[in-house]
């Protein structure tokens, strides 16, 4: 939870709420979303993770499963390096400011 809310801390300063945050469960599941946020071009669902041994597996059932063929990629924050998957972009949790600058 600590790292969610750092998550939010840098997201709020870099944009000065630019865009909304929201948090996403799948009724009758215990599938969840840690972020996710909308700008005006997209929709990026969230993940955040405290470890290198990360796993994403409502992170990858809302993508590839949920909104299959929508063109929609996700990010997930945690400890490893940066790395582009084709569902998916990793960013160290130190990189979370400048990605959100981006959007």
């Amino acid at each position: 939870m600590l790292y969610q809310r750092k998550c939010v801390s840098y997201k709020s300063k870099a944009n000065h709420q630019k865009f909304p945050i929201y948090y996403y469960t799948k009724e009758g599941s215990t599938m969840e979303i840690d972020f996710v946020v909308q700008t005006s071009e997209r929709i990026v669902p969230v993940e955040v993770k405290a470890e290198e041994n990360v796993k994403s597996k409502s992170l990858s059932q809302f993508i590839n499963v949920d909104f299959a063929g929508s063109g929609m990629r996700g990010l997930r924050c945690s400890m490893l390096p940066y790395r582009n998957q084709e569902w998916m972009e990793n960013i160290p949790l130190c990189g979370v400011g400048g990605y959100f600058d981006k959007l």
